[in-house]
């Protein structure tokens, strides 16, 4: 179902693989240097005014064009959606707009919408909400999240106004993830839709939203202003009266500007400079693992890897991701244990993990088929390239086997992937939602081969009817099951060697308070969570 908005997020998250490993991410604005302050800084520690520094620019202020790590950092902070997640870690899903969901039946559900305001004065409207939804459905927006809305039905009965603060959806099918899918919409006035159009959030004065912070100017490719939306319907936020968000593309310039108390937090460092922070004496690095994996993903369709298991095994146990981590992530990454994430809920913990091995690894290898020419690992220079070199390394000295690190620009490694012409490659996934739904059923699922998510070309019946029943049953008790078993599966027919979980970090001025960092951050309101300790 997700072909297309987890198909572009997969390229952006490959994109940022290759141009190095996961840094830190976050806000920039002014600090004292040992108890220097400049003007800024003093607005900052008045609770007043932020300056959020980006790696590079947005793609619009649209919400239904916000589906990467840069540009939703700043309309998370413009767009209220009807429900968002909590701050814990693990994070759960709470009512937001919405101040009541209930269910009618298996396939419907109502939302009430509690006393809220946009930027312009108008107050939100189920019919409002239903205009929001319907601009993500509509083509000529083109929006990556229509994925989203593929199980509520066609036509004005998928999407009822039923009162002036309350809509229903109906739903094609029963659905154990429906519930998440209106995280990722944001509401914006039915009004300024339509007189903007295609256009709306897409241009400088077009973006009315329902967010803690108005849109007060934005220049593309240099500067965004929001400032306070005073009639926001959470009293506690936001913690500051504006954000002003800079493009600084150069990291060493981040991390230079948090120094002197030109930044309050930084973003999008290096990891080898996540030290460099801590060490300053007036930052902190905040910091929180992550949905988001990379792992060694074998072609499970050509030999060796079709037909073999026990040399997929093999090459898992003589994989050393400790060194992996240590090298390359500069420790800002754990290791990953089996195919879900350890931090998301009925991971199956009785799992053996494919730990470095060596002599594991040799034992299976001679019970293998063996391997009688060259693996070529296709890559990307940054990131990919350094640990397909590693892995070179690790299984020719571990079990004599040969690796050629075939590097290619991003636009030559693409298609080798959705044609399957590779061997293995390095890739990254992060599920939009917590639930194992959004981590396995499109990267194991038989139908998602490239160009889509399963790009371990993985197949195996069993485990597409279990993802199917786990994504369709409400029972809770029954999907933990279903999902417990899809792991044990999967897990023993290792169509992947998983690898890390990287760690997502903000550097912070120490006069900050910062929320705690989830891995659910790039649905969350950060910015507006950001002001004096």
């Amino acid at each position: 179902m997700h072909e297309m908005g987890e198909y572009d997020r997969r390229a952006c998250l490959r994109a940022i693989g290759a141009a190095g490993a996961v840094g830190v991410t976050g806000i920039a604005g002014v600090s004292g240097n040992g108890g220097a302050t400049n003007d800024a800084a003093r607005a900052t520690q008045d609770g007043s005014q932020l300056s959020y520094a980006l790696q590079e620019s947005i793609v619009a202020m649209d919400f239904a064009l916000a589906y990467d790590f840069t540009t939703n950092k700043v309309t998370n902070n413009v767009w209220d959606t009807l429900v968002t997640y909590t701050y814990d870690d693990p994070p759960e899903l709470t009512n937001w707009l919405a101040s009541n969901v209930e269910t009618e039946g298996d396939t419907s559900y109502v939302y009430e919408l509690r006393d809220a305001t946009f930027h312009n004065g108008e107050p939100v409207t189920a019919g409002d909400v239903k205009a929001s939804f319907e601009r993500i459905r509509n083509p000529d927006v083109a929006s990556p999240l229509s994925w989203a809305l593929e199980n509520v039905q066609e036509g004005d009965d998928g999407i009822e106004v039923v009162d002036e603060r309350t809509v229903r959806f109906n739903l094609a099918e029963q659905s154990a993830v429906w519930r998440y899918m209106p995280g990722f919409v944001g509401i914006g006035p039915a009004s300024a839709m339509d007189e903007h159009g295609v256009d709306f959030g897409r241009n400088p004065g077009t973006t009315v939203g329902s967010g803690p912070f108005a849109v007060e100017s934005w220049s593309q490719g240099n500067q965004i202003e929001l400032v306070r939306h005073d009639d926001y319907w959470n009293d506690d936020l936001p913690m500051a009266d504006g954000i002003t968000f800079s493009i600084v593309p150069e990291g060493s310039s981040r991390v230079t500007g948090l120094s002197t108390g030109e930044h309050d937090v930084v973003g999008n460092l290096p990891p080898q400079q996540w030290q460099q922070v801590s060490n300053m004496g007036n930052a902190r690095i905040d910091r929180g693992t992550t949905f988001l994996e990379y792992k060694l993903s074998m072609q499970n369709q050509r030999e060796p890897w079709q037909s073999d298991k026990q040399l997929r095994q093999a090459l898992a146990y003589a994989t050393n991701w400790d060194q992996i981590i240590e090298n390359v992530y500069f420790g800002t990454a754990v290791r990953q244990q089996g195919p879900l994430p350890q931090n998301m809920r009925w991971h199956n913990d009785e799992l053996d993990l494919y730990g470095h091995d060596p002599e594991r690894a040799q034992e299976l290898y001679d019970q293998s088929g063996g391997i009688d020419r060259p693996i070529e690992f296709i890559a990307t220079q940054g990131t990919q390239a350094r640990v397909a070199v590693i892995v070179q390394e690790q299984w020719r000295d571990a079990l004599g086997v040969e690796v050629n690190v075939n590097q290619m620009p991003y636009e030559q490694l693409l298609p080798r992937i959705e044609n399957g012409e590779y061997d293995i490659q390095y890739d990254g996934w992060g599920s939009d939602y917590p639930d194992p739904d959004g981590q396995l059923y499109s990267q194991y699922n038989s139908e998602f081969w490239p160009p889509n998510n399963n790009e371990s070309w993985y197949e195996n019946g069993e485990v597409d009817d279990l993802l199917e029943q786990a994504r369709t049953t409400t029972d809770e008790a029954e999907r933990e099951e279903l999902y417990k078993r899809i792991q044990e599966i999967v897990h023993d027919d290792v169509p992947a060697i998983w690898g890390v979980l990287v760690e997502q970090g903000f550097g912070v001025n120490e006069s900050l308070s910062f929320p705690e960092v989830t891995p659910m951050w790039y649905w969350q309101d950060v910015g507006a969570r950001v002001g004096p300790q």
